[in-house]
């Protein structure tokens, strides 16, 4: 694993500033929050969180799910056959911010989830959500 401060990083600050909940705060607040963060990057096969333990830190889930759908429907198509536990699992999150998020998605018409598959209306709406306003 590798760190850095993330107030050296333009990007990281740019992404956060077009992210829920951070775009709300203040340009002063952000810089503040940036000064005492840590950006981490993790080697392929790592682990980066065990079930169980306390967090320490934040991710925003959302943009994870997101990912991780746009990985799976380049490998499967619109049939994800994965459980919402499945991609809680792969987002290192718990089944219920999955379920919150998966419901989320469904509302704008993104998907549609049930408790053993997951489709996947649009692909394109996901990538969108992904890229930086």
């Amino acid at each position: 694993m590798t760190m850095q401060p993330l107030i050296s990083s333009g990007l990281t600050k740019q992404f956060l500033e077009h992210t829920h909940p951070f775009k709300a705060l203040s340009k002063e607040m952000l810089n503040t929050i940036l000064a005492h963060a840590i950006l981490r990057h993790y080697d392929k096969g790592e682990s980066i969180c065990h079930e169980g333990e306390l967090a320490d830190s934040l991710w925003v889930v959302e943009k994870r799910i997101a990912t991780i759908l746009v990985q799976l429907f380049k490998t499967h198509g619109n049939a994800i056959p994965l459980t919402r536990r499945d991609v809680a699992a792969l987002a290192c999150t718990t089944v219920e911010s999955t379920i919150r998020t998966l419901s989320v998605f469904g509302k704008k018409g993104w998907l549609l989830s049930s408790r053993d598959h997951i489709a996947l209306r649009t692909a394109s709406e996901l990538q969108k959500f992904l890229e930086p306003a």
